[in-house]
């Protein structure tokens, strides 16, 4: 896979069609990871992929789309490489 944090625009396909990356913005993925974590510092799981996936791809998509928790987590990758959240592992 490519690198996707020097990209402007990271296009995928999921069940045969064809989406686009979009980026709301750093303070909105800030805020967005706050607002999934409770007071012990856990991060609720289907409310952070919610949010990413209603937030950060279009045309809009909804988890109940998604086949697979692996499909999911995938593309949940995507979005956070996109921003540049996760590193890459070589």
């Amino acid at each position: 896979m490519e690198d996707v944090k020097n990209s402007n625009v990271k296009e995928f396909e999921l069940n045969g069609k064809k989406y686009k990356l979009i980026n709301p913005g750093v303070r909105w993925l800030l805020k967005h990871t706050d607002q999934c974590t409770n007071k012990n510092g856990q991060v609720s799981n289907e409310k952070y992929m919610d949010g990413l996936i209603e937030n950060c791809v279009s045309p809009k998509l909804t988890i109940d789309e998604f086949e697979t928790t692996a499909d999911l987590q995938e593309v949940a990758s995507l979005i956070e490489d996109f921003h540049g959240k996760r590193t890459k592992k070589d």
